[in-house]
């Protein structure tokens, strides 16, 4: 199949992944084949006649892929219509399957398939050298309709078995799970969007019309319908997509836990500038929260007091401005960083500009004697100079005055000053 890019508006969406399987999933996937099928001449459902045995090296073929790709379509169609099995490594966005297939092939491009020492791109070259596998005439897998159909199907299911769902687990199961499926039936396409989005690797034992295997998978579960799922690694076998989906969600999904009070704090300091806050509220009550939860006692006294120190947020509206506006000639700012030294009672404060400007505040600071609780230091300002174009401009070093500090750890510091400033900072990388 060319790679074309085309414009789609579909007239029924079905939406971003929930694990679950609605009526409009039912319908929209049974669009989505029927969308396709009159293109792919049965090859989605069917089993071609007079297949040759596949030789294959030990293993089974393995092919990376993911379910919304319209091109990763071609190839497992081509698995339904020459009946066969293989190792599915589902590879949408975030997936950690991505990597293997990139130290594979040398590039994230789907479908790619693995079969011994040969490594393939490209549906038609993956379809063409499949069907010679199985003695097949090229013609017999000849697709009709181009990349329109196949983009039809995808936007019919559009965002759906695109991208790893925060509900995915961290690993994979230790063992393959076996699906019984193939490509053009609607049901079977819900459990692998599942699998997809929950980044489970599987066997596929395509068991199109036609295929023998068909009479395998009665004797095992009582009927050749199809899809049909076993779990080698919890002893389970089950039908019905709606039942596989469902076990799938409460055997294998995380519900996605909610961000930590101090990464939700990070991330809202993070996505505002100037001292502002959108969600005022809400980060008043994460501030809260990690004042009580503070896991260092008496902080000013702490050795994790001492180190380097990047500013992240602050509400002191001199370092807005000079963040925002520059300070004299020196240009937008770059960054603040404060190097602590608790045991020398040196504290230095830099105020970087884009063009090798600096201004450059040092002072003395020690814990403040007056505090029981320990989380108050003091500090008085002993230097001051502006660089600026080579040129080290002295300033009078006027000011003191003393902190709290409402959390510290390894990471982060959190502090207000005597003015009710408040100061966030993480710890200097570099």
């Amino acid at each position: 199949m060319r790679r074309t890019t085309m414009r789609l508006l579909p007239l029924l969406v079905a939406g971003a992944s929930s694990l679950a399987v609605s009526p409009l999933d039912v319908a929209t996937s049974g669009l989505a084949s029927m969308a396709r099928m009159p293109f792919a001449v049965g090859q989605s459902t069917t089993v071609l006649e007079g297949l040759a045995p596949y030789e294959s090296p030990e293993s089974l073929p393995k092919l990376y892929e993911f379910e919304a790709c319209p091109f990763c379509r071609r190839a497992r169609e081509a698995v339904t219509a020459l009946d066969l099995e293989v190792e599915i490594y589902p590879c949408g966005r975030g997936s950690r399957h991505r990597a293997a297939a990139k130290a594979l092939g040398g590039k994230e491009q789907f479908p790619l398939l693995v079969d011994g020492e040969r490594v393939l791109y490209e549906s038609e070259d993956i379809v063409a050298y499949l069907a010679g596998k199985r003695g097949a005439a090229p013609e017999a897998l000849a697709d009709g309709g181009g990349a329109a159909p196949s983009l039809a199907a995808t936007a019919l299911r559009f965002g759906r078995g695109a991208a790893v769902s925060p509900a995915a687990p961290a690993a994979a199961p230790a063992k393959l799970l076996e699906l019984y499926s193939y490509d053009g039936n609607q049901f079977c396409r819900l459990v692998r969007e599942a699998l997809c989005e929950l980044d489970i690797p599987y066997v596929l034992r395509s068991a199109g019309k036609g295929s023998p295997r068909r009479a395998a998978l009665e004797a095992l579960a009582g009927s050749s319908q199809c899809p049909y799922l076993v779990d080698p690694n919890t002893g389970a076998a089950l039908g019905e997509s709606a039942d596989i989906v469902e076990y799938l969600r409460t055997t294998y999904g995380a519900a996605a836990a909610p961000p930590a009070p101090k990464d939700e704090l990070l991330a809202l300091c993070r996505a505002t500038t100037s001292g502002v806050m959108d969600d005022r509220d809400r980060f008043d009550e994460l501030l809260a929260l990690l004042e009580d939860n503070n896991p260092t006692p008496r902080p000013a006294e702490s050795p994790l007091f001492s180190g380097g120190w990047d500013l992240l947020w602050t509400t002191e509206s001199e370092l807005n401005f000079a963040m925002e506006k520059g300070l004299f000639a020196a240009g937008p700012c770059t960054g603040v960083s404060q190097t602590i030294d608790m045991a020398a009672g040196d504290l230095e404060n830099t105020v970087l500009f884009d063009n090798d400007s600096k201004l450059f505040v040092g002072s003395s600071i020690a814990p403040s004697p007056d505090d029981a609780a320990g989380r108050r230091f003091d500090f008085k300002f002993s230097s001051c100079y502006l660089q600026w174009r080579g040129t080290k401009v002295p300033l009078p070093p006027v000011g003191e005055g003393w902190g709290d500090i409402l959390y510290l750890d390894d990471t982060l510091r959190v502090q207000r000053d005597i003015r009710g400033d408040l100061l966030i900072a993480t710890r200097a990388t570099k």
